[in-house]
């Protein structure tokens, strides 16, 4: 089972294990979830490339409070919310607690039967038009205890694809379906594909690396195209010191330097399509804790939060390592083979800035969101001077636009009333257009409830917020400041964020939140279930409902 988890500074994961340091952004859940693809993949992230449509809102009814979701049968400590991912028109949402208990298999078993501490489970719900009603509780075939399964999620555009990566799973099985009850390596990780036949969810692959190893955490973070035929997924804790496209996987010399794996299915087969390194694969830089894809699934981002390089904006110097934990993104384009665009990083680089540990693609890839939970600067708002250290862990989020095959840096978000420890840019999620930017910072601590409430009062330690900004074709600004309807210290709303194809609707993961509600809508003020979680579905979000 996973280990005691503790918070260092800035909430990087510090795991009492040998071979794990850090799992992800967050100090939170088993490990973040930075899934992400456009929504054009339904995290926008990663999840399941989305088309822009404005057919998204019409699906939610006419409400100015946001749609309450728990799971049908929540748990202290299952941590539901840590991961969410939506189709492209709004009607499935996916929504993971890989710390959930129940020693079920497969799909719709038992969710009362808490013998595998950890195991993880999915959720799916659905809006038929007449509400939402949850129509799936998802778990692994070989569901073991520490699994993590939900840890990272994935959906299609049409919602009838979901990938679930369980990074703690044990077994050394390699390549597509093998042996999934052989758990010789521990932590080597795996990952679930299920596809939606009619109203019914089957299990279709069992995806491992061809070089599975343990310690690996395969299935840390996951993005899908649209159509759902192209699958990254990223092995923060991968050693090879290979670089660049299909190098030697068995040169284990460069501990969690990380990998990214592509795989492509061809009616209902899966198989092996790429192995992408980056371009200066080093030890500790953990290349994979974060992937996004285009909806075409042509143009893939991956973050190294624990790159070290002094290089700033694209392109730098990336062999001047003298900013441990500084960070990168890395850029890869397929035009009949994968290869390497571009190396991205901060406006300005300072050591633990944890540049890459989200990241985010418009869906025709022209625009890049790369979170940076570690910013110590104090600025705020929309370009301000990076090189004040006085806040550290404050966070940031970083935006870069491409046009031809040039990528250039283009803005530096900080939240309104940015704070040491707040973590913006944890997460984050752009809408298909890259017009719309959600930025979750699950540590924020103001105790002010809803839309645009006083983010100066600090007495919620941990109740989280989001911060909503727009592109007006010009420049980026600030449009909504978002609260939890009821928040509490400690519920970490912002621990997941996931727009909507037209950036209208918001859902955000509260992976920490304690009411003892299940299903929708339910009593939110009754906290006897401390860490269960929650997922807030808000209707409109541009115009503060």
């Amino acid at each position: 089972m996973p280990p005691a988890i503790s918070r260092t500074h800035f909430g990087l994961v510090a795991l009492a294990l040998p071979l794990v340091g850090s799992i992800a952004c967050g100090d939170d859940d088993v490990a973040t979830t930075v899934v992400k693809g456009s929504e054009t993949t339904t995290d926008g992230s990663g999840d399941g490339s989305e088309t822009a449509s404005d057919e998204t809102a019409s699906n939610e009814p006419e409400r100015t409070d946001p749609v309450y979701f728990k799971a049908s049968h929540p748990g202290p400590g299952d941590l539901f919310g840590v991961a969410i991912a939506r189709s492209a028109d709004g009607t499935v949402l996916a929504v993971a607690a890989n710390r959930e208990g129940s020693g079920a298999t497969g799909i719709d078993g038992d969710a009362d039967d808490d013998s595998q501490t950890d195991a993880g489970a999915v959720y799916v719900f659905t809006d038929d038009g007449d509400g939402w009603r949850q129509t799936a509780y998802l778990k692994a075939f070989n569901t073991g205890s520490g699994d993590g399964f939900g840890t990272s999620l994935a959906l299609s555009a049409d919602g009838s694809t979901l990938a679930v990566g369980a990074p703690f799973e044990a077994s050394a099985a390699t390549g597509i379906d093998g042996d999934g009850l052989d758990d010789s390596a521990p932590e080597a990780g795996a990952v679930y594909v299920f596809v939606r036949q009619g109203d019914t969810w089957v299990q279709q692959a069992y995806v491992k690396a061809e070089n599975a190893d343990e310690g690996d955490r395969f299935g840390t973070s996951l993005a899908l195209s649209a159509d759902g035929n192209t699958l990254a997924i990223g092995v923060e804790g991968e050693d090879s010191a290979a670089t660049g496209i299909d190098g030697n996987a068995d040169d284990e010399s460069a501990f969690e330097a990380g990998a990214v794996y592509v795989f492509s299915r061809d009616g209902s087969a899966w198989r092996r399509a790429a192995y992408l390194k980056a371009s200066n694969t080093d030890s500790g830089d953990r290349f994979g804790i974060a992937v996004a894809l285009t909806g075409d699934g042509d143009t893939l981002v991956v973050g190294a939060h624990g790159e070290d390089s002094i290089a700033a904006e694209v392109d730098g110097d990336q062999e001047d390592d003298s900013a441990s934990g500084a960070g990168a993104a890395y850029v890869f384009v397929y035009d009949g083979a994968w290869h390497q665009q571009a190396y991205l990083k901060g406006v300005r680089s300072h050591a633990e800035a944890a540049f890459g540990c989200a990241v985010s693609i418009s869906d025709d890839g022209d625009t890049i969101a790369v979170g940076a939970a570690g910013d110590a600067s104090a600025a705020s708002g929309l370009d301000g001077a990076p090189n004040d250290g006085s806040r550290p862990y404050a966070g940031a989020a970083h935006v870069f636009r491409r046009e031809g095959s040039t990528w250039r840096y283009e803005a530096y978000l900080k939240a309104s009333h940015p704070d040491a420890g707040d973590e913006f840019g944890h997460h984050l999620h752009l809408s298909a257009s890259g017009d719309v930017l959600a930025v979750g910072a699950a540590l924020e601590a103001s105790a002010g409830a809803g839309f645009d409430a006083d983010p100066s009062d600090d007495s919620a330690s941990a109740s989280g917020a989001v911060y909503v900004f727009t592109h007006d074709g010009e420049a980026w600004a600030q449009r909504a400041f978002v609260k939890a309807p009821h928040p509490d210290p400690g519920d970490r709303f912002g621990w997941s964020v996931a727009l909507s194809a037209d950036g209208a609707q918001l859902a955000v993961g509260a992976s920490r939140e304690a009411s003892g509600a299940a299903g929708i809508d339910g009593d939110a003020e009754d906290d006897s279930a401390p860490q269960a979680g929650a997922v807030f579905l808000f209707g409109d979000v541009l115009h503060g409902r």
